[in-house]
């Protein structure tokens, strides 16, 4: 599947820019795509977490959690990318009830969540992405401060959160996204929401 193509499959349409650049650079990094190992047993489905956790969700709560997850999805008239597009939005809204489901189990920020809670705040209030990943079983590495001089290093990275202290978006192959489109990355220090971006880092399984 195309770099560009996950790019531009789905986009946010309120405040929910780290819920989709997190499930993007998942979709990108082919290691991190096995981060979860998912089984079914009838409609239940039985995901583990790298991080030894295990939830189980049936196909009516992963439905009913994903009404409201404010993702807008591209519908491609070509079959093949129809296709595509159907499993990038599977994996997508697994994630995403999985980000809900772990804000109730685990709290974060100090906070403690509904379900409905969970949601409102993943989508419409915006939320800081130091621990984000923690909801994803998942680790990070550190920060790399994004200056002129390595734009270039930036550029051949497969899958990268792109970021500064208003946005997270992700970057892939020269490419970063910017609300459903792939943007070159140029000369220019790729400017969110009107501000520079400060830095970049990966996410990693282990």
């Amino acid at each position: 599947m195309h770099d560009r193509f996950v790019l531009e499959s789905f986009w946010q349409k309120k405040s929910n820019c780290a819920c989709v650049a997190f499930i993007k650079c998942l979709l990108l990094d082919n290691t991190l795509q096995k981060a979860f190992a998912i089984s079914r047993s009838g409609k239940n489905l039985f995901i583990a977490l790298l991080d030894g956790r295990i939830l189980v969700f049936s196909e009516n709560e992963i439905r009913d959690i994903n009404r409201q997850n404010a993702l807008s999805f591209k519908r491609p008239r070509n079959p093949q990318n129809a296709r595509q597009v159907k499993k990038i939005k599977q994996f997508a809204e697994t994630c995403f009830a999985i980000l809900v489901r772990n804000m109730q189990l685990l709290g974060f920020d100090g906070k403690e969540y509904t379900r409905q809670d969970a949601i409102d705040t993943l989508t419409k209030e915006g939320v800081s992405t130091s621990y984000f990943h923690k909801l994803l079983g998942l680790k990070r590495t550190r920060t790399t401060k994004l200056t002129g001089r390595n734009l270039q290093r930036l550029k051949k990275e497969k899958a990268a959160l792109l970021f500064n202290n208003k946005h997270i978006t992700v970057a892939s192959r020269g490419y970063y996204e910017d609300f459903g489109e792939a943007v070159p990355v140029g000369t220019e220090i790729p400017v969110l929401l009107g501000q520079p971006a400060t830095g970049w880092y990966r996410l990693a399984a282990r």
